[in-house]
């Protein structure tokens, strides 16, 4: 059964980073600050669920944007298509952060200890999230078979499951930007623009080895650099960086529908 429950509408910033370990008995403590199923809103048309993520092991590192879904009692699990159940709300890990400053908030929190952790994820507005691919024409999410990452394709790929109400911007391409590299060096300057860009992003351009990932950007605007996994392997003026995995993504409260 479900009843009318007010919103939270605190004034003022919020702390969205995990809280925990936290007993969600309710019976030794320590307490969780929210109900699980707490509502915000924010600003943007966004809205921001407190749902229970509950780790078997130490460690566990969760990044903004990983895409996990939640059950009627608020428990969370990362999304993926062998465990997706027809129905469940889904929703994309927020940290925290402001639109347009990817340098605002931590992009990633490791869980030190085995345990239940209070986490928010969006539910609503433009979201960041872990996606393999996406379609130049718009089209739906689905479910992969890697934990936390969604792909939205051309055509529906089959044994997946269809995700209703998260939607990839039509006509997108991959971002790329222009940066200055140094031999030997983490660190790109230089940047062109931040415009979709966002740590954890993997990066590719000339003197930058595969599979390097943005650790970190730092700087205010107008004046932002990237320091990157890998050192780069050339010096280089103006180079051409493409940066895939995460994406701005609109949810509209989704959900996991028909499997394709």
């Amino acid at each position: 059964m479900t009843i009318a429950y007010l919103q939270y509408e605190g004034v003022g910033a919020r702390t969205y980073v995990p809280e925990g370990p936290i007993d969600a008995t309710g019976k030794t403590g320590p307490l969780p600050n929210f109900r699980p199923g707490e509502v915000v809103a924010g600003d943007a048309e966004a809205e921001f669920v407190y749902v229970l993520l509950t780790t078997g092991s130490s460690n566990v590192t969760i990044n903004q944007g990983d895409v996990y879904y939640w059950d009627n009692t608020f428990a969370a699990t990362a999304l993926a298509t062998a465990a997706s159940p027809r129905g469940v709300s889904v929703g994309a890990v927020y940290l925290g952060g402001r639109y347009g400053d990817p340098a605002a908030a931590p992009f990633s929190v490791v869980l030190p200890t085995a345990g239940t952790y209070g986490v928010w994820m969006q539910r609503a507005g433009v979201s960041l999230t872990k996606a393999s691919s996406t379609a130049a024409t718009g089209n739906l999410a689905e479910t992969t078979a890697t934990a936390g990452q969604v792909n939205a394709p051309v055509s529906p790929t089959v044994g997946t499951k269809l995700i209703v109400g998260m939607y990839f911007p039509a006509n997108y391409t991959a971002p790329t930007f222009t940066a200055n590299t140094t031999s030997g060096s983490p660190t790109l300057t230089g940047l062109s623009t931040v415009t979709g860009i966002y740590p954890n992003q993997t990066i590719s351009g000339t003197g930058i080895p595969g599979s390097t990932t943005i650790v970190s950007i730092n700087g205010n605007p107008g004046n932002y650099s990237i320091t990157m996994s890998a050192n780069a392997s050339a010096t280089g003026t103006g180079v051409t960086v493409t940066a895939n995995g995460y994406v701005e993504t609109y949810l509209k409260w989704p959900y996991i529908d028909k499997t394709n």
